[in-house]
């Protein structure tokens, strides 16, 4: 966890209550998302909001590698949103990116929704491609980050040692020069690829 100082604001109630999982149509894509809150009170004023990004392809809400973490959250008390990423989980499929990397594209995404929902900042936790969407959201949205939970930015090793998983990034890294880049110890500590 990464402090960033400030005061987690959240949604309203009004839209806490909602239904759990919900759809929005943000930037000409429609988003699923789930926002739970907490079942006690353990903070004075509204819980923090935790946003959950992860990685692949199977999408945030309801995600099996994010469950016990939601859930060990929501038993301290804050609340957890959930979300599926254009083209993730069941959010509509785009590749129009508007001239911006992926990862800025879902950060616009994700601010969007944010705001849809009244959020003024958050706790976010990203993993993998969530992780990398995490880094540039505080990036371009500073005033909005209280702090950062992040795991498996590269997907490890293990994930680019398979040929099925990125073999273009396996492809790329026999060109002498892309080897240094993609060999360089990365924030996450893990090294993209040995090659």
């Amino acid at each position: 966890h990464v402090s960033m100082g400030g005061t987690c604001i959240c949604p309203s109630k009004a839209e806490a209550k909602g239904a759990p999982r919900s759809w929005v149509v943000l930037n000409g894509v429609k988003l699923r998302y789930c926002l739970t809150t907490p079942k006690k009170r353990a903070f004075v004023g509204d819980p923090p909001l935790v946003v959950m990004t992860p990685g692949g392809r199977g999408g945030g809400v309801g995600n099996p590698t994010f469950q016990s973490f939601a859930d060990a959250l929501l038993q301290e008390g804050f609340q957890v949103l959930t979300w599926d990423r254009r083209n993730s989980g069941q959010s509509e499929v785009s590749y129009d990116f508007k001239g911006k990397s992926r990862a800025a594209q879902d950060a616009a995404d994700l601010y969007s929704l944010l705001g849809k929902l009244g959020v003024e900042k958050a706790i976010l936790a990203g993993q993998s491609a969530g992780g990398r969407m995490t880094l540039e959201f505080a990036r371009q949205y500073p005033k909005m980050v209280c702090g950062m939970v992040l795991k498996d930015l590269t997907g490890g090793r293990k994930a680019l040692s398979k040929t099925i998983y990125h073999p273009n990034n396996i492809h790329i890294s026999t060109i002498s020069t892309f080897k240094m880049t993609i060999t360089a110890t990365l924030m996450t500590g893990y090294h993209a690829l040995s090659a």
